[in-house]
């Protein structure tokens, strides 16, 4: 009988990879299409009913503990988000994952919109595509949609919403292992980190991976501690979820079956619910999605128009390049890279009192600290060589920047275990001195969020924020329906506005002439152009059989570079 159990979980796992690995590629972008919303969903509903049954009555009881913590996380998100104004930072990434989280909001489907009509009193047209991107964050988004309906800004609200709990369950997880002082500590120092405060404020899913990361290693601790098949069930999930925030969130199972021997008994195996024997189909979404993009090649910009690609995405050339240069980013020398050195310093302390006190010593009060410690080290140590052997695994470029912030724990807590140990006193006094610091640091990194050097050389994200500007100000889109005309229709989309490439536009000019007279107020054109000869670039030549008016608006974008915008003389249309 002991046998039956572990049975299941192996036809289920068989299942899993054979239905997500073996089935053709165009059968895997239709299942993924129509029902990847409804297994993240699934995932997203068993982990959230496992966490109530287990903590719903304990967190009542302890509400009036936690609230303080909680208000504190609150408050300081807040100012980190005045301080630096949420927009998106890193395009088309993050409207990507808007775009899915809007066809989740309204078809239920988990693909991406990348042009089309969106038309008031018809039905949309628009044309989708599988997007690489994993799904959990678009689902997190597409739940506030279904609260506020659907805006581009609720991607912010969710990682507002995430940057609080990531310093609360932060502070859980050191108040555990160390103390409830140094928990407070650690919920300065990750606010305090201009990397996480750069990247809390956007619209990717950064936040929503850090948060699970987090999560994942406190429920791992609490399973440790506990060894209850109710918490076991509970990490299990976190860890499926986890798995679909970012790509190289899955190398966080292989530290899982690594440890799997080390903690797994008969008792647990024949106590496993149905939701352990099933959980692998769970992660069929993140099998289909690795299938369709198995053999793609890696996006490279090589100049303003034109875009080469990358056959090997990953190299152990790539990881030899990038690890001396991402050791200089975590050492804080460069203020603009997001680190600071003090933090740094107190964690490689920290590392080494953790292997002296946790893992050396032999008191059986720590045996479970030295399971999660191995753990721990573990999920740092194996998505960390994914991301530095990827070719955008320098992490003092701006576009590659955000992929540091999962590594902020990894400094956090070794830098609060190094404190603990140089000042273990827990007098009234050394609190508050520790409290002020806290602030005192955390105020003082403040500047380096609000205007940060790396996201300004982005030049997509300043022409982008200027065309939005320009289009709110010459615009009454709550009483307007526009047409945008540009490269990259799917940017306006997830804002609204309907949009299509110049090459539809040119292809279908018919069609297109007559849905622009029939269902739109206005044709809005946006040109990429040579600021000297005032020659559209490459992809960006408009028919002349469209009645053009003189450009409204002129954006400086590089020196090589200017945006026109102009608009589409409608009455010309049948003269």
């Amino acid at each position: 009988m002991i046998y039956f159990k572990p049975c299941i979980f192996l036809a289920a796992l068989a299942a899993s990879l054979g239905l997500g690995l073996a089935v053709p590629g165009s059968w895997a972008k239709t299942a993924f299409r129509y029902s990847g919303y409804y297994f993240i969903f699934a995932a997203f509903f068993i982990w959230a009913a496992l966490v109530v049954r287990r903590y719903g009555s304990r967190l009542k009881s302890r509400w009036k503990t936690y609230t303080p913590v909680l208000g504190l996380s609150v408050l300081l998100i807040t100012v980190i988000f005045a301080a630096s104004p949420p927009k998106f930072k890193i395009l088309s990434d993050e409207t990507n994952l808007l775009g899915v989280s809007m066809q989740m909001h309204r078809n239920k489907t988990a693909d991406m919109p990348m042009e089309g009509f969106m038309r008031d009193y018809a039905p949309n047209d628009l044309v989708s595509v599988i997007d690489k991107r994993p799904l959990l964050y678009p689902l997190l988004t597409s739940f506030v949609h279904g609260l506020s309906g659907y805006r581009s800004e609720n991607a912010f609200s969710v990682n507002f919403i995430c940057g609080v709990f990531i310093l609360f369950f932060m502070y859980l997880l050191v108040n555990r292992l160390i103390d409830n002082k140094w928990g407070i500590a650690a919920a300065f120092i990750i606010a305090s980190t201009p990397n996480f405060g750069i990247w809390i404020t956007s619209g990717g899913f950064e936040a929503a991976n850090l948060l699970f990361l987090i999560l994942v290693l406190l429920t791992a601790h609490t399973f440790f501690v506990r060894r209850e098949i109710e918490d076991a069930e509970i990490w299990l999930m976190t860890l499926i979820l986890f798995f679909q925030c970012r790509y190289e969130s899955v190398a966080a199972g292989i530290a899982f079956l690594l440890w799997l021997p080390f903690w797994i008994n008969k008792r647990l195996v024949r106590e496993a619910s149905i939701v352990t024997l099933i959980s692998p189909l769970l992660i069929l979404p993140v099998l289909w999605q690795r299938k369709i993009f198995l053999h793609s090649t890696e996006p490279v910009k090589a100049a303003i128009d034109l875009m080469e690609t990358v056959g090997r995405p990953f190299s152990f050339d790539y990881f030899l390049a990038n690890t001396p240069k991402n050791l200089f980013v975590f050492m804080g020398l460069d203020p603009n890279a997001g680190f600071t050195l003090p933090v740094f310093c107190l964690a490689v302390f920290g590392l080494y009192f953790i292997f002296k006190d946790g893992i050396i010593r032999k008191e059986p009060a720590v045996a479970e600290n030295k399971l999660f410690y191995g753990f721990a080290g573990t999920v740092l140590l194996l998505p960390g060589v994914v991301i530095f052997a990827y070719f955008w695994g320098d992490l003092a470029q701006a576009a590659s920047n955000r992929f540091a912030v999962v590594f902020i724990p990894f400094l956090c807590f070794p830098a609060c275990y190094a404190l603990s140990t140089f000042h273990p006193r827990k007098t009234a006094v050394s609190k508050n001195i520790l409290y002020c610091s806290g602030l005192f640091y955390f105020l003082f990194h403040l500047s380096f969020i609000q205007h940060p050097p790396m996201i300004s050389r982005l030049s997509l994200q300043y022409e982008y924020n200027k065309s939005i500007s320009v289009l709110e100000s010459h615009s009454s889109k709550n009483s307007e329906t526009i047409l945008i005309i540009c490269e990259q229709p799917n940017l306006f989309i997830v804002r609204g506005y309907g949009a299509i490439t110049f090459y539809s536009a040119n292809q279908r000019w018919e069609e297109t002439s007559s849905t622009i007279k029939d269902y739109f107020d206005r044709a809005i054109v946006l040109q990429r152009c040579d600021p000297e000869t005032g020659r559209p670039l490459k992809n960006n030549w408009l028919s002349r059989r469209y009645p053009l008016a003189p450009p409204f608006a002129s954006v400086k974008v590089k020196p090589e570079m200017i945006l026109k915008i102009s608009e589409i003389k409608l009455a010309n249309y049948g003269s």
